[in-house]
């Protein structure tokens, strides 16, 4: 497990919720919630924010090609529909 929650009772009486980190080899409290929120706050999202980002750009490239390779000339087709009188 990452972390607990834990309730303290202040020397006035009031209770509060913290996170109590487990103290391990590897690194210590503060560094633990240093790389979490970085992961969570920073990385994760740059990384999706990246991933979805380049997916449109293939995407949209692949349907380019497609309107190439088919021939379409969308500005001449926007055209003549713009031009065309209904009556």
């Amino acid at each position: 497990m990452l972390w607990r929650c834990d309730r303290t009772e202040e020397e006035d009486g009031r209770i509060s919720c913290t996170i109590a980190w487990p103290e391990g080899k590897v690194m210590t409290a503060q560094q633990a919630f240093m790389w979490y929120a970085f992961c969570l706050g920073f990385a994760i999202p740059v990384v999706a924010i990246s991933v979805f980002y380049f997916l449109v750009v293939v995407r949209l490239g692949k349907v380019s090609a497609v309107q190439q390779t088919k021939g379409i000339d969308i500005h001449r087709h926007r055209h003549r529909h713009r031009h065309r009188r209904y009556g």
